[in-house]
Formats: C-alpha cells, sequence, structure tokens
C-alpha cells in the first residue's frame, strides 16, 4: 500500500501484522505472509525496522513525537472534522461540501474510528487541542 509512515502506523493499530508496498516484488509477499503465519511482523522494505519500534514503543515515526491519527485522515475526512468542529450539523456539512448527509456521516464514522472516538463531542474536543478551530 502507501509508503508514508502515518499509512503503515494506522494498519499497524488496526491490526495488520504484516504491511507490504504495492510495488513489492513477490517475494516481499511470500516473507510478509511466512512472517504472519509465524506470528512475527513484517514491513516491506524501505519501510524500516525503526519505523515497527517506534509504533512499538508509541513514537510517531521520525519526529519522535506520540503517535497521532490525524495524518492517516484522508483530506476529505480533515475537511469534514474541521467543519463538525465548527459546530455544523450534518445537513450543513452536507450541503457545503455537495455530499448527501450519509456521505458525511460515513466520512465522520471513518474518521472517528481512525482518532479512536465514539462521539463528535470527542471530534469537537480533539480539534480544539491541536488548534484546528478558531
Amino acid at each position: 500500500m502507501h509508503e508514508d509512515e502515518a499509512h503503515v502506523f494506522e494498519a499497524l493499530r488496526a491490526g495488520a501484522t504484516a504491511y507490504v508496498l504495492k510495488r513489492a516484488v513477490a517475494d516481499d509477499l511470500v516473507e510478509a505472509v511466512r512472517a504472519a503465519l509465524e506470528g512475527r511482523r513484517y514491513l516491506s522494505p524501505p519501510l524500516s525496522a525503526r519505523a515497527l519500534e517506534d509504533y512499538a514503543a508509541g513514537v510517531g515515526g521520525r519526529s519522535g513525537q506520540p503517535l497521532d491519527a490525524y495524518g492517516a485522515l484522508t483530506p476529505r475526512q480533515r475537511e469534514v472534522l474541521h467543519l463538525a468542529a465548527k459546530g455544523m450539523t450534518y445537513a450543513e456539512i452536507a450541503t457545503h461540501l455537495g455530499v448527501s448527509t450519509h456521505t458525511v456521516e460515513a466520512h465522520l464514522s471513518n474518521l472517528m474510528r481512525k482518532l479512536g472516538f465514539r462521539s463528535t463531542r470527542e471530534i469537537i474536543r480533539y480539534a480544539f487541542k491541536r488548534g484546528l478551530t478558531d
């Protein structure tokens, strides 16, 4: 899949045992499957063993900062997060983005899962802490 650490960390947090890049060769895929079957973690080269160590230690990649899944959100999920944090309703967000309320609900559900939240109240608190709102 994607090579940036945010995606790797998100996959690992979601329970992945192995992470293989799209451009990997067949041998990498075979090794990933073997590692998973043996209960070991596997990261495709050039993903570093250091990234895996950082994940296990709860540190976010090269920055040395605690892991924050914000980087794993899609641009649309970030946009929905910002609008929800401003206090907009699902209908207002849908109108603003030109999508259905069901689409807004799906984006909110996915970003809440990625960020580990259970309510929109937590989203708003998070947005304020990160300085994402006025």
